[in-house]
């Protein structure tokens, strides 16, 4: 019997290409604008590099927890609970290392505009509740100032009973739409402004 030897090769063809570094990252669009109080988000990011990536930010001026980072999608909320303009660097990492971008994305947060009564009830009021309650009408005339924030807490009353109800307004009319009703209820929130 021949005694043999068996060789067997090691020969690999594949090679596995290098890691390469987060670069080229960008957001669209580049900036955000938005009023207090309203949480926007930015879309995800457009990077190169080897995935996956993960990411962590610094905002200038420092916002805290008001603007966060998705660290697995890139993707930035910001709750708008701080008024400003916010300078966000993004800082891009993997397993071939990491990356800073400067100023990558901008969010201004805009203070909430005001209800004035000239701007925004004076017209609703006219709107609303005439003939009754217009100059004229027989009623309290509450397209006048000093009668309508005098007498806000009784519109709320009365504009937000069910419809059909006792003292609902506007007499036999539909009940105020929903948008109405809370511009009347931020007027008195934000301090019965007059203009």
């Amino acid at each position: 019997m021949l005694a043999g030897t068996l060789l067997f090769a090691c020969n690999d063809d594949t090679t596995t290409p290098s890691a390469t570094a987060p670069s080229s990252l960008t957001y669209e669009p580049s900036s955000i604008s938005t009023e207090e109080g309203v949480a926007v988000m930015s879309e995800a990011p457009s990077v190169d590099g080897t995935t996956p990536i993960t990411y962590t930010i610094t905002t200038s001026p420092d916002a805290g927890s008001d603007i966060t980072i998705d660290k697995n999608s890139g993707i930035i909320s910001a709750s708008a609970a701080t008024i400003g303009t916010f300078m966000v660097t993004v800082t891009a990492t993997n397993e071939a290392g990491s990356k800073e971008f400067a100023d990558a994305l901008t969010i201004e947060v805009k203070a909430k505009a005001k209800i004035t009564f000239k701007a925004d009830i004076q017209p609703a009021i006219a709107n609303s509740c005439k003939p009754c309650h217009v100059a004229g009408g027989g009623n309290t005339t509450y397209t006048e100032f000093a009668k309508a924030s005098a007498g806000v807490d009784g519109i709320l009353n009365r504009v937000n009973r069910d419809e059909g109800t006792a003292g609902f307004m506007p007499l036999n009319g539909t009940k105020l739409d929903a948008a109405t009703l809370a511009l009347i209820d931020q007027w008195k929130t934000d301090g019965l402004l007059e203009e």
